[in-house]
């Protein structure tokens, strides 16, 4: 990885990516019974939505960093982003459109994060994910996520759920990697088909009823799956213009200074659960893949 960030440090340099924690870039961490949550205050992230085409990002002075043959994956610089090495994996040999669900490309994506200890990523499968790159694609930094500080209730060797805000399956970081990719694949698959007759219907940005289309997030850490189903793209107080993969996470950018003084721990909870669904009505429309019996 040594050299690869030595090519991010080269567009920094450059100002191809602007970043400079020095420039106005604020932190405050919000505590509750010994875990977190984190607000960043980024104002150059409110121009992350006029980005250039993919032929531009894949220009070697644009953001390309490399490819990775054994894994079909290209990386590209996230030219916005919230850490100073902050990247994008998106599939190699095919361009593969904004929520298409690839299973080959899943699958690389998760041996590449595993492969690459330190290594922290999320994919969302929502509209909101084409802010960055209008192409499927998965995220990444080298930091660590709140999410994976909070306790794991484990209901079988594979599986269980984060305890926290936000509704999710984890799916344990231990044995073969096809295992988990598998049981992964059957949670998705299972809430495409069913999602409507679960009422877990999402809502659009103007909070009218999408119900054709069933959004999720996929969080990697540390050879861990967390798989989030979710209710909106976008929270309901007006703290966060999105709620992407790294909000998911924990971490929350705000790019206007008076959203970044109001937040505390409650809020930023509240914000995680108004684009999720309750713990419990997802064991139990899981119950058969959870291995978990209705109370």
């Amino acid at each position: 990885m040594r050299n690869l960030k030595s090519k991010w440090n080269k567009f920094l340099g450059k100002k191809i990516i602007t970043y400079d924690p020095d420039e106005g870039i604020e932190k405050s961490t919000f505590e509750k019974a010994g875990l977190k949550l984190i607000g960043l205050y980024n104002p150059k992230r409110e121009e992350r939505f006029a980005l250039p085409s993919l032929a531009e990002n894949l220009s070697n002075d644009r953001a390309f960093i490399c490819t990775f043959n054994d894994y079909d994956l290209t990386m590209l610089a996230n030219k916005k982003p919230i850490f100073r090495y902050h990247g994008m994996l998106l599939k190699q040999s095919e361009i593969i459109e904004q929520n298409v669900f690839d299973l080959i490309d899943l699958k690389k994506t998760s041996e590449w994060i595993e492969n690459h200890g330190g290594t922290r990523g999320w994919r969302n499968m929502c509209r909101g994910g084409a802010a960055s790159i209008d192409r499927s694609h998965s995220q990444f930094v080298f930091d660590a996520l709140p999410i994976e500080d909070y306790p794991v209730v484990k209901i079988n060797e594979n599986l269980g759920y984060v305890d926290y805000p936000a509704g999710n399956i984890f799916i344990c970081g231990s044995g073969v990697l096809e295992k988990r990719i598998d049981i992964l694949a059957r949670i998705i698959e299972k809430y495409r088909k069913n999602f409507k007759n679960w009422d877990m219907l999402t809502l659009k940005k103007d909070n009218t009823l999408n119900d054709n289309e069933a959004i999720y997030t996929i969080l990697w850490h540390k050879g861990n799956i967390v798989w989030i189903p979710r209710k909106r793209e976008t929270p309901d107080n007006g703290i966060s213009d999105s709620s992407g993969g790294l909000e998911i996470g924990g971490i929350f950018s705000c790019t206007k200074k008076d959203e970044f003084e109001k937040l505390n721990y409650e809020i930023l909870a509240q914000t995680l659960k108004s684009v999720s669904f309750p713990q419990n009505q997802i064991n139990e429309n899981f119950a058969d893949i959870l291995k978990l019996q209705n109370s």
